[in-house]
């Protein structure tokens, strides 16, 4: 582990809480556990090979985490307020509480599986704003942090389970795939970015169109079973370019069954019919 203390102070990005920098870390594996408290934020970067940090079992980061390079961030249980991923970072979220936010610019992708994010915080504490209104966000693939291109990110947020405490937002070029989990009031996804859901009797209903957005409703199920009636937002550019949502509903494994023996039924009997 190499500490230095470059005393970075960055409170606020693109909406979101950022940490203030105090502790490097470059090793192969580190592992923070009860009672290990990190009270200062933690930049993790690569070394010879790529850095692994872990958060189990009541370990807590006080001020939060920067991935950087290729290095992995593994939140399996403890507390990190809050985590921007850059570069090429992988962030797995399964178990614990982070909150404030999570997010994933530049390459960088986030799983979460389980755990809690910005769950409890007031909905001006972070939002996407679309027209005169704003979406509390406390999840989003926030694209190239650094180019101003809108289409030069390529970040991946994939979320399979867990509690967001409000809604999420992909843009410059961000993606999020939604096949489960819970979260409160929508979505913002702004051009050059895309939002997947993945469900069950998935219905999206304009409600509001605009020059700068579509307000939409997104009905139907999530894979995992959670129940979808949420506000569904697409930017649009100035130069007309929108947001994409793209519903993909995905069949019950019993129709699957029923199709391929309709199926099987009907080769036998034209089969027959030849015979």
């Amino acid at each position: 582990m190499k500490i230095s203390m470059p005393c970075l102070c960055l409170f606020w990005s693109l909406g979101f809480l950022r940490p203030v920098l105090g502790v490097t870390v470059i090793a192969d594996s580190v592992t923070i556990a009860r009672p290990f408290l990190v009270d200062e934020g933690v930049r993790v970067v690569d070394g010879d090979t790529r850095t692994v940090v872990s958060i189990v079992d009541g370990g807590v980061v006080a001020a939060g985490m920067e991935p950087h390079d290729s290095s992995v961030i593994n939140v399996d249980g403890g507390r990190v307020n809050a985590v921007h991923a850059f570069a090429s970072s992988i962030v797995n979220i399964t178990e614990g509480e982070i909150p404030f936010s999570v997010v994933a610019s530049d390459s960088a992708v986030v799983n979460v599986y389980g755990g809690s994010i910005g769950v409890g915080q007031p909905e001006d504490f972070g939002y996407s704003m679309y027209g005169d209104k704003r979406m509390p966000t406390v999840l989003s693939a926030a694209g190239d942090s650094n180019v101003p291109d809108p289409a030069a990110g390529n970040s991946i947020v994939n979320i399979f389970g867990g509690v967001l405490g409000h809604g999420f937002s992909a843009y410059r070029g961000g993606t999020i795939n939604l096949y489960g989990g819970s979260f409160e009031i929508g979505f913002v996804v702004g051009p050059e970015s895309t939002i997947n859901i993945f469900g069950r009797g998935l219905f999206l209903m304009p409600i509001e169109m605009t020059d700068t957005y579509t307000e939409n409703l997104v009905t139907g199920s999530l894979l995992d079973g959670t129940p979808l009636r949420h506000l569904a937002v697409a930017q649009t550019s100035q130069k007309g370019v929108a947001g994409q949502i793209v519903l993909h509903n995905i069949p019950e494994p019993t129709s699957v069954i029923l199709l391929g023996v309709g199926v099987l039924t009907i080769f036998m009997c034209s089969f027959r019919t030849k015979v």
